[in-house]
């Protein structure tokens, strides 16, 4: 599961296994909706990374070189369609799009906005590693990216919508942030991988969430979705002014929470477990919270 909108339309990826070994087959976009699957890529190794409100999915393809074209495609059949590109890139991707139909993503080693039939890339944004996971209705873009300093640093930033970068406070040579999600002015992530976090799209901390790890999703009226850990276990919960709300009943030992309802009893994610063949065996997963 990697991402759903407010009218409860999912879209993750699915894959079929290798009997040798589990986990290890070619991805296949789906879109899920009331719990059925709706839709799925026709052609092996295509993803879907992100939905809007208006049911447009953006992913990407893969070619018959491996590399990868970023798209939109179809809701209710799957099908493609390119997004146009620089032909110097050789590899893009679009990971996320907001209710106005922009799309943020990568080409190559530099994160890209598609807007309006065109696109930009966004300043310093070059990077050994670009991971994107967000954009929002303003226009601003979260991402997580090697920073050019002298450990090269890990952290979350975020791009409002005149191209200014904001790196989120508290990294540095010995504190690395990991981040999840970007909604209603603040960002979802992890200080150094062991405190769930949320800062503002400033960059300012917000808080740290007391016994949480990461934070991952964040939901239109506050509550935010993430991993708890206590000592001995950790738990999926929901967070509402960082007092747990719920804790998500699974089957494996941990999950992680990707969506989160617009009234807040509904969430969405991937529970993550360990197959015979040793492979991945990750469950989409949807709770409703009474």
């Amino acid at each position: 599961m990697t991402a759903g909108n407010d009218r409860g339309v999912l879209v993750g990826n699915t894959y079929k296994p290798n009997p040798i070994f589990a986990g290890s087959g070619p991805r296949y976009g789906a879109v899920w909706s009331g719990g059925q699957l709706v839709a799925s890529a026709a052609d092996p190794g295509t993803q879907f990374t992100g939905i809007n409100s208006a049911g447009t999915v953006v992913g990407f393809t893969i070619d018959a070189n491996g590399h990868s074209h970023a798209a939109t495609f179809s809701s209710s059949t799957g099908a493609a369609t390119q997004l146009p590109i620089d032909p110097k890139w050789t590899n893009t991707t679009a990971d996320a799009i907001n209710t106005n139909g922009d799309i943020a993503g990568t080409a190559d080693s530099q994160i890209v906005v598609w807007h309006a039939g065109g696109y930009k890339v966004l300043p310093q944004s070059s990077s050994r590693l670009d991971l994107v996971h967000g954009i929002d209705d303003q226009g601003r873009v979260l991402a997580d990216i090697a920073l050019p300093a002298a450990q090269n640093e890990l952290s979350g930033v975020v791009w409002d919508a005149s191209g200014t970068r904001h790196v989120l406070a508290g990294v540095d040579s010995q504190t690395w942030h990991t981040t999840f999600a970007l909604r209603a002015g603040l960002v979802a992530g992890s200080w150094d991988g062991q405190q769930a976090a949320l800062w503002t799209v400033d960059g300012k901390l917000s808080t740290k969430i007391a016994g949480g790890t990461k934070a991952q999703a964040i939901g239109a009226t506050g509550t935010v979705g993430g991993q708890a850990f206590d000592g001995q276990k950790y738990s999926t919960v929901l967070w509402k002014a960082g007092s747990v709300m719920a804790t998500l009943p699974t089957v494996s030992t941990t999950a992680g929470v990707t969506v989160i309802g617009p009234d807040d009893h509904t969430a969405a994610g991937s529970e993550y477990g360990r197959t015979w063949g040793g492979g991945p065996s990750d469950l989409p997963v949807t709770w409703r919270c009474l």
